[in-house]
């Protein structure tokens, strides 16, 4: 198994593959903003905003198909080397029972090992790539938080900033310096429209890796007790454990046999 520290570590590997991409889409947004922030004429600005809506959303799809090809790599890469981290430090405990004489003798992954790992390599790829199929802005109207996608984000920022500088309410400069700050400020963000739960992408990738090498190391660590006969675990402790776990946390059980 892994300790907390390393789950909170290795999916550091993997967020700045999504902090990119956000990056991408702010920048991609904010060039269209500008560009149409200069048209005064109404049939000029229509055909514009068309043009940059078409446009934006095909750069940003291709952009997207980029990083999810790069993310699952990066995740199959992570998630062997989490196993591999796994096993080898599983082994020392062996290896101290007696229960196999060398690490070598169960570095390399048995079959069920491996099928773990895959599946949960797909399960995590599958997440992360729903993910992407609802993302939006977050923009506060009325006191309220509302989600927008990224297509309705960038026709409401080209919108209000058009009418701002037509109706001389702000310069140019202006009017896109406060447009492209929302798009800042929300940042691109994974939407739950149902529950209207929202977080932003790189924090909701970054969880959803953790629980899958949670899940995986979890998985692996019982096969291998199975596969070795172990019957006893170790609960890990905690000091800022809930009051419901602290009773029985830090103690030996048995998971599975006579005792």
């Amino acid at each position: 198994m892994l300790t907390p520290e390393e789950l909170e570590v290795l999916p550091e590997y993997i967020r700045p593959i999504y902090q990119q991409f956000e990056e991408f889409v702010i920048k991609d947004m904010a060039r269209r903003i500008e560009k149409a922030s200069k048209v005064t004429e109404t049939v000029q600005w229509q055909a514009e905003r068309a043009e940059a809506l078409g446009i934006s959303k095909g750069h940003i799809q291709q952009e997207l198909a980029k990083t999810l090809k790069k993310s699952e790599k990066e995740i199959a890469d992570l998630f062997y080397e989490a196993a591999y981290m796994s096993i080898s430090q599983e082994n020392k405990i062996y290896q101290q029972a007696g229960v196999i004489q060398s690490d070598l003798d169960l570095v390399a992954m048995t079959p069920e090992l491996e099928r773990i790992v895959q599946a949960t390599i797909k399960q995590t790829n599958k997440e992360l790539k729903n993910f992407t199929r609802s993302l939006g802005f977050a923009r506060i109207v009325n006191g309220e938080t509302q989600y927008v996608d990224l297509s309705g984000m960038l026709i409401n920022a080209l919108d209000y900033t058009h009418f701002q500088i037509s109706s001389g309410v702000v310069d140019p400069v202006t009017g896109i310096r406060q447009a492209v700050q929302q798009l800042v400020t929300s940042g691109v963000r994974y939407v739950d429209y149902k529950s209207g739960w929202s977080n932003k992408l790189d924090v909701a990738v970054r969880r959803a890796v953790m629980s899958g090498l949670n899940e995986m190391t979890n998985k692996m660590t019982l096969a291998r007790m199975e596969e070795l006969g172990a019957e006893y675990v170790e609960v890990s402790a905690h000091s800022t454990a809930r009051p419901s776990h602290a009773a029985w946390q830090g103690q030996v059980y048995c998971y599975k046999g006579k005792g």
